[in-house]
């Protein structure tokens, strides 16, 4: 019987060891996320070949995968620029969450105890952020509270476009974070996902969705109101 590839041969590969292109785009993503690269901002290959010290082959990869996840736009005419969240895109991005997460709610009775001390453990670690009130954090452990909601319709095809979706929400996030400047008081956001999980263990399918929807409109409105401040 075959036993695959062995390790040896496998980093011989490089199969273990992310591409140039690969840690590039990692590089400019995190820039994104934290705000440093604004939306709207051209990246252009020549830029990232003298920044970065690759190939202009390397620099043109990096932006098809940044363009692939969604963070980066390219035109014939402007090139690449990272990529401007509109009204539109935020409300289609929600419209989908409450389909697949609602869905989950449905789901619970049936998922794996694994699957559910994930959620616990995500609370837990929301809970842990919102008492060092630092934004990336905080936006890190609310996004793995719906990651793991997600996961209880143990779906690997949803669980990765629930992972698709948080390349979005991390951008969106990210431009809108000091506009409303939530992360300063994130009870309520704690709150919110306490009742969650409550709801949730006690079997009361229409109490926690109804708070589930309520959150997910709430920010909803916060992002697209943050754009619309920010001329988005």
């Amino acid at each position: 019987m075959s036993r695959g590839v062995p390790a040896a041969a496998a980093e011989q590969l490089g199969l273990q060891r992310e591409s140039s292109a690969e840690q590039l785009a990692r590089a400019i993503r995190e820039q994104v996320l934290r705000g440093a690269i604004p939306p709207g901002t051209p990246l252009r290959e020549a830029q990232l070949v003298a920044s970065a010290g690759v190939s202009r082959t390397t620099a043109r990869e990096a932006l098809r995968l940044l363009v692939f996840q969604g963070l980066v736009q390219h035109s014939p005419h402007r090139g690449a620029i990272v990529r401007q969240l509109a009204a539109a895109d935020v409300r289609d991005i929600y419209r989908v969450r409450r389909v697949i997460e609602s869905a989950a709610i449905d789901a619970a009775r049936e998922s794996s105890a694994e699957r559910q001390a994930a959620l616990t453990s995500a609370l837990y670690e929301l809970e842990r952020a919102a008492g060092g009130r630092e934004w990336a954090g905080l936006v890190e452990a609310d996004l793995a509270f719906h990651r793991a909601l997600v996961g209880l319709l143990m779906s690997e095809r949803l669980d990765r476009m629930q992972r698709s979706l948080e390349l979005e929400l991390r951008l969106a996030f990210s431009i809108t974070a000091f506009v409303d400047r939530e992360f300063e008081d994130p009870a309520p956001i704690v709150e919110d996902h306490r009742l969650i999980l409550q709801y949730l263990r006690d079997g009361d399918t229409e109490r926690c969705r109804s708070r589930l929807l309520a959150h997910l409109d709430k920010h909803e409105s916060g992002v697209i109101r943050a754009l619309e401040a920010l001329g988005g």
